[in-house]
């Protein structure tokens, strides 16, 4: 069992590769739902995050066609790890902004490091309306959130 802080109540993650931050996510959240397509890293993050049965969900699935499902579902995220397959960042974060709850935070990993591989999520990010911060830590990390920029520029959303 993990000692929770209670930072937030659900998260996402995009791209699990062996389990590692699934298990620090689960530490600042009471679920972790995390999503590997790759059949050698799901082996290994299933023997990594086995112990942690109710704190993490592993879904052996490729994002780009669960997340609009669980779109349909209505669930709401308050934190999005993105560190997944680098060309499909700007889908991520496209069909991800919409399971973000309006105090949810989305965190882009690797943005320094591969910014030759992200094509089109700089742009996307941008147009997005969210309000965001690139720091220069580990391998590049965006932070990014709603503002009420974000709610005017996305009038289905209410302020």
């Amino acid at each position: 069992q993990c000692c929770k802080q209670g930072d937030f109540s659900q998260i996402l993650e995009v791209g699990t590769h062996i389990g590692y931050s699934a298990l620090h996510l689960a530490i600042v959240s009471d679920h972790v739902t995390t999503i590997e397509k790759d059949k050698i890293f799901i082996v290994e993050a299933r023997r990594n995050l086995k112990k942690f049965k109710k704190e993490i969900t592993l879904i052996e699935a490729n994002a780009l066609d669960l997340l609009p499902i669980l779109g349909e579902t209505k669930r709401r995220y308050d934190c999005i790890f993105i560190d997944a397959h680098k060309p499909d960042y700007a889908k991520f974060l496209n069909i991800g902004i919409p399971l973000l709850t309006d105090k949810g935070v989305i965190f882009i990993d690797n943005t320094i490091s591969h910014k030759n591989k992200v094509p089109g999520f700089f742009e996307a990010l941008e147009k997005s309306g969210l309000s965001f911060k690139e720091l220069n830590v580990g391998d590049g990390l965006i932070i990014a959130f709603k503002t009420r920029k974000f709610f005017e520029q996305n009038k289905e959303y209410k302020i």
